[in-house]
């Protein structure tokens, strides 16, 4: 699902937000759309919201190495496709005690070049929260990606999810919009200008 900012007239900004978790009960849909809400506050910004419950990646069958890009299947050619048209990555992950999610493993060890220098933020959630988003920084470092400061990591997420709705503290809101900041000079695009003050 790709959201689109109409008041921007040159070619938006691709941000690229996976929701990745793909468990029953899941707390990472309202905290996904947390940032998807901070994202629209700014202008020239398109995001592709990317839920990996209902993205066709079963887990990797691809019989050559992902740095090559000779993908046989389909979906791998999609994911590649997709990866490669955004500007900017955001992960919403949980915090796992020995690291990534599978499902967010899975969708990165399918591609290798479309990763390479890709600026990369990360918003993780849980007890161990800021640990596992040093440790996830670190393990996309060593594939080539990006990965912007702050990492915005939610140790005491579940307290603030009410249904669909993630209520959120100020902090977290300024270290996440730094994070989008960092993302936009990084790829290029650093003329940040928040709706709230763009009154034509």
């Amino acid at each position: 699902m790709t959201i689109k900012n109409p008041r921007s007239s040159e070619r938006p900004q691709r941000f690229m937000l996976v929701l990745g978790s793909a468990r029953q009960g899941r707390i990472a849909l309202p905290i996904t759309l947390w940032v998807h809400d901070l994202l629209s506050d700014y202008s020239g910004v398109s995001v592709d919201l990317v839920d990996l419950m209902e993205q066709d990646l079963p887990f990797m069958s691809e019989p050559d190495l992902s740095e090559n890009r000779a993908y046989i299947n389909a979906h791998s050619r999609a994911w590649s496709e997709r990866v490669s048209a955004a500007d900017s990555v955001i992960f919403v992950a949980p915090a796992y005690g020995d690291g990534l999610s599978p499902v967010v493993r899975n969708a990165i060890d399918y591609l290798g070049r479309e990763w390479k220098e890709k600026p990369v933020g990360l918003v993780t959630y849980g007890r161990d929260a800021k640990r596992l988003s040093r440790r996830l920084g670190r393990s996309l470092q060593e594939r080539g990606m990006s990965v912007v400061r702050p990492l915005v990591a939610l140790a005491h997420a579940r307290a603030h999810v009410h249904g669909v709705d993630f209520d959120n503290d100020p902090q977290s809101s300024r270290a996440c919009e730094r994070m989008i900041d960092e993302l936009r000079v990084l790829s290029g695009r650093s003329d940040r200008q928040m709706l709230a003050e763009d009154v034509a």
